[in-house]
Order: C-alpha cells, then sequence, then structure tokens
C-alpha cells in the first residue's frame, strides 16, 4: 500500500471518528424530520431547509476544514519530513474532510425526504447542492489555513468568508443596484453572482422547487434575463467552478508553505 493510500486511510478514519461529523448528521436528520412533521411534506419542507442548507454547511465546510489543518499542523510537519508528496498529501486530506461531510449530510436530509416521498429531483437537487457547498467551503477552509500560519487570523478570515458569502453578499448587491437604478444594474448584479456560491446554490434550488418570490435580488436578476431551465445549467457550472478553482488554490498554498 502507498504512503499517500496510507494517509488517507488515517485521516478518514481520524475525521470519522471525530463526534463533530455525528453531530453534524444528526442536526440535519431532527431539523429534517421536524420540518416534515409540521409542514407535512411537499416543496414546502425543501424550502424550509433551503435557509438551513445555505447557512450551516458552508459555516461547518469552512471551520472544520480549517481547524483540521491547524490542529493537525504537528502530524502534517512530520508527514512531510517522510518520502510523501505534497500534493498526495493535500489530496488525501480534502478527500478525508468532503466525503464524510457530504455522507452526514445525505444521511441527514436525503433519507429523511427520500422516506418522506418527497420528489426525487428536489432531493437529488437538495443533495448535490449541499455535496458542492461542501467540497467549496472545504477547500475555501483548506486553502486559508495553508496560505496563514497565524490560527487567529486564519479562523477570522474563515469566519469572515462564511459572514460576506451568506450575509453580507446580498445586501452589498442590492446597495448596488438601488444606486445604479434597476436597468442599469441588471448586467453588474449577474456579473457579481458569479462571485458567490452561496448565491449560485441558492438560485439553483429555488428554480427547481419553482419558488421565486424567495430568491434574492441577484437570483431574480438571473432569473429574468436567463429565464427557465438555462439557470440550472448557467449555475450548476458557476459551482462546478467554484469547486474547481479554491481546490486549486488551496494546493498552491499547501505546495507553497514553508511547514
Amino acid at each position: 500500500m502507498s504512503s499517500t493510500r496510507r494517509v488517507l486511510r488515517y485521516a478518514l478514519s481520524d475525521v470519522i471518528r471525530r463526534r463533530w461529523v455525528l453531530a453534524y448528521a444528526l442536526f440535519f436528520a431532527g431539523v429534517t424530520e421536524g420540518l416534515l412533521w409540521l409542514g407535512g411534506g411537499g416543496s414546502r419542507v425543501a424550502v424550509s431547509l433551503l435557509d438551513v442548507v445555505l447557512l450551516i454547511i458552508p459555516l461547518v465546510s469552512i471551520a472544520f476544514s480549517t481547524l483540521y489543518v491547524y490542529n493537525a499542523q504537528g502530524f502534517l510537519e512530520l508527514l512531510l519530513s517522510q518520502p510523501v508528496s505534497r500534493r498526495g498529501l493535500y489530496f488525501s486530506i480534502w478527500v478525508a474532510l468532503v466525503l464524510p461531510l457530504i455522507a452526514a449530510f445525505v444521511i441527514g436530509v436525503g433519507i429523511p425526504l427520500a422516506l418522506a416521498g418527497e420528489p426525487s429531483a428536489v432531493t437529488c437537487t437538495m443533495i448535490g447542492t449541499g455535496a458542492a457547498l461542501t467540497i467549496i467551503f472545504v477547500a475555501l477552509g483548506l486553502a486559508i489555513a495553508s496560505s496563514l500560519p497565524d490560527r487567529i487570523k486564519g479562523l477570522g478570515l474563515a469566519v469572515g468568508a462564511w459572514l460576506a458569502t451568506t450575509v453580507v453578499y446580498d445586501g452589498l448587491v442590492l446597495i448596488l443596484a438601488t444606486m445604479l437604478g434597476a436597468r442599469s444594474a441588471a448586467a453588474p448584479v449577474l456579473s457579481a453572482l458569479a462571485l458567490n456560491p452561496v448565491d449560485l446554490a441558492r438560485a439553483l434550488l429555488l428554480t427547481q422547487l419553482d419558488a421565486p418570490a424567495l430568491m434574492a435580488y441577484s437570483d431574480a436578476v438571473m432569473q429574468r434575463l436567463i429565464g427557465g431551465q438555462m439557470v440550472v445549467l448557467v449555475t450548476a457550472v458557476g459551482l462546478a467552478m467554484w469547486c474547481v478553482v479554491p481546490t486549486a488554490l488551496g494546493l498552491r498554498a499547501f505546495r507553497r508553505r514553508d511547514w
């Protein structure tokens, strides 16, 4: 067995043993079951889950991945003194963080929705979007922790990135639209949408759920200008790019850092 596989097995078992992952799955299972019991099923449950997914997945993914690297810094330094490639080590950590978090989300949300007989398209879209957000924010967390040796600065930047994408961004877009006017702001707002994976995920989910009234301003602009199923294609491509770019940036920072 290669050294990279050994590292992957150890890192994966280490992450799975952590109580955070179990608590993460139980949280989503409890929220989903509660909404199914209160809401009676249908797309209303998926709409109610939307804000939970868009807030909790980015926060847990970026915080957990950032903390994991900082807590394992001594172990990583030891491994890097051995004949282990930095690329292989980085992707071992990436896989070990991404897979358990996605599995916990699928168990917590996907299984209750499937057992309740929710439409398969809604369930698959919810799971796919949650998986994409997990990959994106784990990659951002790894990039931050690999770039900043200082734990306090790294955690502060991670929390700031979460706040910027989930809370602050929509307010800034709305201010931009107010300053430019509805017609002049359409193109800048549509361009700005690509800069926020959370907005892309919201637009994708709400398009599938046929709930345009709940869209943020930038999502509504894209729905009006592009319309229909093209929104699904555009947002899916945007999320795919967001999965690739932060992962590549994290790998670059990990390889360049003097551990």
